[in-house]
């Protein structure tokens, strides 16, 4: 199953959103700092026959154009967000967002309950922890990700940080 891809206006930058169906219930997927709208393909599948699935790469990711600004703020991103659902004549939906993804959809759904069918928020709480906030600028500063050699390495990791 493949999307169909389409760039779109919103708040002066082109954001590159992927879409997999047109029937059904709008679910929308925001990802997290430093993944993709692909970060979805997996899970896609299980839902695209009940759904109208839209994943969009947030500004500065994938294949939407960066900020010059530097408006990377959870409620810039919501008036993006605003900008595509009326691209694709979206009112009521279902939200889900990952990690960072998951702020913007606070923003969005706090502006808007009415509009919401359903949230889901993947890796992410109202309030912040600060030992969350403390490994995420530990990878960050690494620029990269870690990487684990198992299953069992990446559980101890967890373990140790939470």
């Amino acid at each position: 199953m493949e999307p169909n891809t389409q760039s779109v206006p919103a708040s002066g930058l082109n954001l590159n959103v992927l879409e997999w169906s047109k029937e059904g219930v709008p679910l929308v997927l925001l990802h997290g700092h430093g993944n993709e709208a692909h970060l979805w393909d997996d899970f896609v599948p299980e839902v695209a026959e009940h759904y109208r699935v839209l994943a969009v790469d947030q500004r500065g990711h994938g294949d939407s154009d960066w900020d010059e600004e530097g408006r990377y703020d959870a409620n810039s991103m919501a008036d993006a967000l605003e900008a595509i659902l009326a691209h694709f004549e979206i009112d009521r939906f279902v939200l889900i967002g990952f990690s960072m993804g998951g702020r913007v959809s606070m923003a969005f759904a706090g502006r808007h309950p009415e509009r919401m069918a359903g949230l889901v928020l993947v890796d992410i709480a109202p309030e912040l922890d600060a030992r969350g906030i403390a490994r995420i600028g530990n990878e960050m500063s690494e620029q990269r990700a870690p990487v684990f050699t198992s299953i069992e390495e990446y559980a101890r990791m967890l373990s140790l940080n939470y």
